[in-house]
């Protein structure tokens, strides 16, 4: 859908633009201010965008990456180190007491909150099933990725998780505990060659 302004009016939106932001970027910039102005809390994102998957996978990588944007424009961007969280704490509490403390004195009208797996995983294929339309195979690291018509999963435990459910594949390991990123998959890998 396109809009269409008035040179008038588009000249006054030019002169609020910041540095190179395009025409809808200062939009948005000014939406966020109109709405930081009417003390909203800020919205929260998640990704894994079911909050239960986001908890999960925030149990099991501790870590998350944090994006703050500002009703003035500008984006801070963080590291959430989460290593006291467990399944009882809160976690819109953890957030609205730790990451957000503060968020109308900061002008926070938005945040982003993006579990970070493991790094990158790298090394050769040792072993790979397909399941459905998806690739799922162990490197020689021990590590676990699962692409989709050739397109890397970014958040790969939840899917471990409901693949594990449709297979039937146990979700705990032989002590009792939750299995791992990487033992699940190789768990869903060996029952998949059957």
């Amino acid at each position: 859908m396109d809009i269409s302004l008035s040179d008038f009016s588009y000249n006054r939106l030019a002169a609020l633009a910041k540095g190179f932001e395009t025409p809808e970027q200062v939009i948005n910039r000014l939406i966020d201010a109109f709405e930081s102005d009417q003390n909203k809390r800020p919205e929260l994102f998640f990704n894994p965008v079911n909050e239960e998957e986001f908890k999960q996978a925030l149990l099991d990588s501790k870590q998350v990456k944090v994006e703050m944007f500002k009703g003035d424009g500008s984006c801070e961007v963080g590291t959430w180190n989460a290593r006291s969280i467990s399944a009882d704490s809160s976690l819109r509490a953890n957030i609205w007491s730790g990451y957000l403390r503060g968020w109308k004195e900061k002008g926070i009208v938005r945040a982003v909150f993006t579990v970070q797996e493991e790094p990158e995983p790298t090394g050769s294929v040792i072993e790979s099933a397909k399941w459905q339309d998806y690739k799922i195979s162990r490197l020689e690291s021990g590590s676990i990725v699962v692409e989709r018509e050739g397109r890397p999963v970014t958040i790969v435990k939840p899917f471990l998780r409901k693949v594990a459910e449709d297979l039937k594949v146990d979700l705990n390991n032989a002590n009792g505990n939750q299995m791992n990123t990487r033992q699940l998959g190789s768990a869903i890998i060996k029952k998949l060659k059957g």
